[in-house]
């Protein structure tokens, strides 16, 4: 690999031969050096990048272009599509607008300190601040995409290993509001009446996550011997809703329903049969537990509007209907449940999830044991 370093004007200037593939050269020229040891440095240093294949060929190309039109059509076959569109929305959202015209090869790490300042201060739509979590979601959707820059040698570092974004990403289950025994009771029986009591018990009393209820098909459940089996969910995909799968092998399971929720579940199905028999041919059977009134799935966010509206009108404090899946993991560790059965309940990859997850309840069931079984050896 040769190079060769001139003079022109009263600048210094360098060109070196670049190998390319099927035997063909191509010269590489840079100038402007002050001194001909400031060229003779720079051509050193990337016949040396050249040797190692370190060297990255200069480019303008924006941060934005890149991440839109050439690393999120990459990621399309890579993602599921529910955790693409988020990879895409907030890209477009919080990315492009503040730092997508930063050129990607001149792309700092305090760029993207500034970035998630920014957020942290005025990033949701409305100006308010974003949260610690969502801001870390963007850092880390950020990172992904540079990285992969990095491996097709289109940066020679990845910045945002340099970066630091907001620390405490979220509230733990412990910190968030889910309802008391009492106030979960006052729920159902406001919703007792309701096409749909039979969906918010199972909400309550299983854990299962909003996609696998809506998901659930007459073929998962055995009523007989009280069980049912989670094997797709349905997701929302923009303002579109698509089949999936649990993400991995533990969240394919199959759990117990209590006595009540299998007589709730019964008698939602004779109900649901009479809607399909009044309905006739115009009733679309897709064999849905929990379907609209012609048989087609409910759309996941409007059955959460539907859930915040019931909380609402029943006078309780309001919670996310995610919370139902938390209050039911709270309650079953300060129960005594043992973590491990929690945690194949809730679909968790492994049990030590949970024990973060849950610490703070783990912990107060873990004195009171202390407590009951010192009071039991000492007679106290």
């Amino acid at each position: 690999m040769r190079g060769r370093v001139g003079k022109r004007g009263q600048s210094y200037y360098f060109v070196v031969d670049q190998p390319r593939s099927g035997g063909k050269r191509k010269q590489m020229w840079r100038g402007g050096f002050r001194t001909k040891r400031e060229a003779q440095e720079a051509l050193h240093q990337v016949v040396d990048r050249l040797r190692r294949g370190e060297f990255v060929e200069p480019s303008k190309v924006t941060l934005g272009l890149f991440l839109t039109e050439t690393w999120l059509p990459h990621m399309r076959s890579q993602l599921r599509p529910a955790t693409w569109e988020s990879y895409d929305r907030n890209i477009r959202v919080h990315v492009v607008p503040t730092i997508g015209d930063i050129p990607l090869q001149r792309l700092t790490a305090v760029d993207l300190d500034h970035l998630y300042a920014r957020l942290l201060a005025s990033g949701r739509r409305d100006g308010k601040p974003l949260s610690p979590r969502s801001v870390r979601y963007v850092h880390t959707i950020l990172h992904g995409a540079l990285a992969y820059a990095g491996r097709k040698n289109l940066v020679t570092r990845t910045v945002a290993d340099l970066a630091d974004p907001p620390k405490g990403t979220s509230a733990s289950p412990a910190d968030r509001r889910v309802w008391t025994p009492e106030e979960l009771q006052r729920f159902l029986q406001h919703v007792a009446a309701n096409r749909l009591a039979a969906l918010w018990l199972v909400l309550a009393t299983t854990g299962m996550r909003r996609g696998e209820v809506l998901g659930l098909h007459w073929g998962d459940i055995d009523l007989d011997h009280g069980n049912l089996a989670i094997r797709r969910t349905l997701v929302q995909v923009g303002n579109t809703v698509e089949w999936s799968t649990p993400k991995t092998s533990s969240g394919r399971r199959t759990i117990s329903i209590d006595p009540a929720t299998v007589a709730a579940l019964r008698e939602h199905r004779a109900r649901q049969a009479e809607e399909r028999l009044a309905l006739g041919p115009a009733y679309v059977d897709e064999g849905l537990v929990f379907a609209r009134e012609d048989g087609k799935p409910i759309h996941p966010e409007r059955l959460s509007k539907s859930f915040r509206a019931h909380a609402r009108s029943a006078g309780l404090p309001p919670i996310r209907l995610h919370d139902l899946r938390h209050g039911w993991a709270s309650h079953a560790v300060a129960a005594g449940v043992d973590l491990r059965t929690v945690s194949s309940r809730l679909g968790h990859a492994d049990a030590g999830f949970t024990m973060r997850v849950y610490a703070h309840q783990i912990h107060e069931a873990e004195a009171r044991a202390a407590n009951t079984v010192a009071s039991l050896l000492l007679g106290r």
